[in-house]
């Protein structure tokens, strides 16, 4: 007998999904609740199926796995993300530990701008790192908008949070303003 954990992760080898035994765990932890490396063989109540069948089901069709998660993690925080934010990546992190440093480098007090910040994955970033930075992240995306906001405030971070075109909103700040300037 297949289980459930071993046919999901099938359906998802079968429509071409890379690590597809990954992402056949978090469906099944997402529609279960329980870790499968723990219970993966055990059966799944008729919600429960029903519930993993349709995440696999857009998993197929090849909606993002963090978006069906709603949150991921990035350096060591977690996010939430969802459509109409970049999913946090590492070659993200790598953008972010470089702005960590420009913003250590610049002293304290460190003024540093998230342009087109998206999920804030980098501005919280920078101010989860940086003690006593001052992180303004740009965004202009209302739906963006409401997942930097939903992170800043999960984080506890004290960003400055501003709805900008960034083209529009350079113009308004004083030359200098900035130790360190970073867009994803």
């Amino acid at each position: 007998m297949v289980t459930p954990l071993a046919a999901v992760r099938d359906r998802l080898e079968a429509a071409g999904i890379p690590d597809a035994a990954f992402e056949a765990a978090q469906l099944y932890m997402l529609a279960t609740g329980r870790d499968a490396r723990l219970s993966g063989g055990a059966p799944l109540s008729a919600f429960e199926q029903k519930k993993l069948d349709a995440l696999c089901e857009k998993r197929c069709a090849r909606f993002p796995l963090q978006y069906l998660c709603g949150e991921w993690d990035f350096l060591d925080l977690t996010l939430k993300v969802g459509p109409g934010v970049l999913i946090p990546r590492a070659d993200t992190e790598t953008v972010a530990e470089a702005a960590v440093e420009a913003a250590r480098e610049a002293g304290p007090g460190a003024a540093v701008a998230d342009l087109c910040s998206g999920t804030g994955a980098i501005a919280l970033g920078v101010a989860t790192h940086v003690p006593g930075a001052r992180v303004t992240a740009v965004e202009l995306s209302p739906d963006a908008l409401a997942y930097l906001r939903a992170n800043n405030a999960a984080c506890g971070c004290p960003l400055c949070v501003v709805q900008a075109d960034v083209l529009r909103w350079q113009e308004e700040c004083a030359p200098g303003s900035f130790d360190v300037i970073v867009s994803n």
